[in-house]
């Protein structure tokens, strides 16, 4: 098993040991109220864990994807969660109550030209999203369909695969003209980069 060990950072203690995959822990992020940690693993699938029980919530209900899922990142509501993977797809998961427990559903998916290795979500949901190629694009889900709003010129991308995209924290809640974030590649470089949000006007309009 692949473990993942919970601590508490105020007092660096050891609360909890969490096993579930089979193969190596690619990524986890915490949900925006605490409340959850999503993880993703080489062995194509994901688990959610309730934070407060240090316990197993869900898992998927098959392989998530059909290659090794590379990156994950939570909505701001902390109900649906985003998912990317070598089989180039991204993936949004959308918490289930019908059956009177905790379960997440695939909701919507699009497909891209290569592999994507990098997810982050902006707290008004703009998805940012790194590829193997180096690449970097902004999408946004609509419904059941994740629409491109903006793909960066390539003189403005990495030229080795990008491994973590990051929005600038404590941005986009409100009614900003721009936008910061980041973005690490192989090729040893950290890339920070300024969007204006009339790319989304624009879109709309």
């Amino acid at each position: 098993f692949a473990a993942l060990i919970l601590w508490e950072a105020g007092t660096w203690t050891k609360l909890a040991e969490l096993q579930h995959h089979n193969l190596t822990v690619t990524r986890m992020k915490f949900s925006p109220d605490s409340r959850y940690l999503v993880t993703v693993s080489r062995d194509r699938e994901w688990a959610v864990w309730d934070i407060p029980s240090h316990s197993l919530l869900a898992t998927s209900p098959s392989k998530a994807h059909s290659r090794i899922i590379w990156g994950c990142a939570w909505f701001g509501d902390s109900s649906s969660f985003a998912t990317v993977s070598r089989d180039k797809k991204l993936k949004v998961w959308d918490e289930d109550k019908s059956e009177g427990k905790a379960s997440w559903r695939e909701a919507c998916s699009r497909t891209f030209q290569s592999s994507v290795t990098a997810v982050d979500i902006s707290p008004r949901g703009l998805i940012l999203l790194g590829f193997e190629t180096g690449d970097i694009c902004i999408v946004e889900r609509r419904g059941d369909v994740i629409e491109l709003l903006s793909s960066l010129p390539r003189h403005q991308c990495a030229t080795l695969t990008i491994n973590t995209v990051q929005w600038r924290p404590g941005q986009g809640k409100g009614e900003e003209e721009e936008m910061m974030f980041a973005a690490c590649s192989d090729d040893n470089s950290m890339l920070i980069n300024t969007v204006s949000m009339a790319l989304k006007v624009a879109h709309e309009s």
